[in-house]
This record gives structure tokens, sequence and C-alpha cells, in this order.
């Protein structure tokens, strides 16, 4: 009988954790997992084109970009090695849904999918058409993105 009223304690026990933890998640809204509350910097850490890894040049490893909530801006800071860049800036947006990253800067606005946003991750995926050698093609970029810390 005590070993009968033991394991429902502990089963009680870890429900109750199990659920603690995982609310703690869930009650952040997509604008604090992305700016952690006021700012937060995100870093590449790998990049598929048309489903095909694609390799992160030396300059772009050290790149982050840094969303604000105050005034919905962001940076796009090069790091130290540049490859020619220079630190730009602009507005974000989500959608209702939280499903959709809109990033505006200098009147350009791109829509960008997000497949996942967590506290230390961040996917997005973007669609494009370009036209190659006169050729219209159509591609799928997908970028994870790490907290920088």
């Amino acid at each position: 009988m005590k070993l009968t009223n033991m394991r429902l304690v502990l089963l009680l026990l870890s429900t109750t954790i199990i659920f603690a933890c995982s609310k703690d998640e869930e009650s952040k809204s997509a604008t604090d997992l992305l700016t952690g509350g006021s700012a937060k910097s995100w870093r590449i850490q790998s990049r598929t084109f048309n489903g095909t890894l694609d390799p992160i040049d030396s300059c772009e490893a050290d790149d982050f970009l840094t969303f604000n909530k105050s005034g919905n801006t962001f940076t796009d800071n090069p790091g130290n090695i540049t490859c020619g860049a220079s630190v730009s800036s602009g507005t974000w947006a989500l959608s209702s849904n939280n499903k959709v990253l809109t990033m505006t800067e200098g009147g350009n606005s791109n829509a960008i999918d997000i497949n996942e946003l967590s506290e230390h991750k961040l996917v997005l995926k973007g669609n494009s058409t370009d036209t190659i050698m006169g050729v219209p093609t159509a591609y799928t970029v997908v970028v994870t993105l790490g907290h920088v810390k």
C-alpha cells in the first residue's frame, strides 16, 4: 500500500514539474522570443538553398541580426569580418498569427516565413524568383539562426 502511494506521489510530482516548465516557454509571446523582451541578437548557424546545404563564408559567420522591441527596429551588423558590408537597419513586424516576419529596410519590404521560433533558435524560410541567364528561376532559402549570448 505504501509503495502504491509513493508511486502516485512521484507521478503527480513529475507531472507538475513537466507542466510547470512547459508553461514558462508557452507564456512568452513571439515578440518576446524574438527580442528577448527588449533587444536580442541572432547569428546564422546554417543555410540551405533549394534543400542543399549552402556553406557559410567566414565573413558571414560573425554577422548578427538584432531585433529591438522598442520601435520594432532591427540592426544587421556585419561583425568584424565584413566582406564589404556595412551596418544596416530597418523595421520589423510579425503577422497576426506570428508565422510571417516582415522586414523593411530603405523602403523595401521582405516577408519571410517563420518555421520555428524559440528562446535559442529562429528558423526562417524565404521563397523568391530571380532571372538567371534570362530564365526565371524559383528558389527557397532556409536560414537557421541561434541566439547570441
